[in-house]
């Protein structure tokens, strides 16, 4: 592969030289791909979240809708929650952020059960290409 680097017209291996530091560059920009496991949030993803509460004694579900809702993994890589507050997020799963959640709900409002906490992926984040492309700029993520 790095033999077209050696030989041939200097034109020709600059080109390719920039073209494999613009692959270098867009893989340095998109950390939240990987080549395994599961998707890590960062800043821009945008969650939707859902907490509900078994009652034991009636045998019903009680829907939290103060909490549920879309929220955005901000600047700062946190989530802010109502009743719970600033929650860390970024470089997290969605399964590890529920699991946050249902814990500093019980622990700052004295429940005697874990609330159920449900995050899913509204939106990924987006990504940027930039420099020598043809459209350089701002682009979706879609796994």
């Amino acid at each position: 592969m790095f033999e077209a680097f050696r030989s041939g017209p200097v034109s020709g291996r600059l080109r390719r030289a920039r073209l494999l530091a613009t692959c270098l560059a867009v893989s340095l920009v998109i950390p939240h791909i990987a080549a395994a496991g599961d998707y890590r949030l960062g800043s821009q993803d945008k969650l939707t979240i859902r907490v509900a509460e078994w009652q034991t004694v009636e045998g019903t579900f009680r829907d939290w809708s103060a909490v549920n809702g879309e929220y955005t993994v901000g600047p700062s890589g946190t989530l802010s929650v109502p009743f719970v507050g600033e929650l860390p997020a970024s470089g997290k799963t969605t399964s590890e952020v529920a699991t946050a959640i249902g814990e500093a709900l019980q622990k700052k409002l004295a429940l005697s059960d874990r609330p159920e906490a449900s995050v899913e992926m509204a939106q990924f984040r987006p990504f940027y290409i930039s420099g020598e492309v043809q459209n350089p700029g701002q682009f979706p993520y879609v796994p």
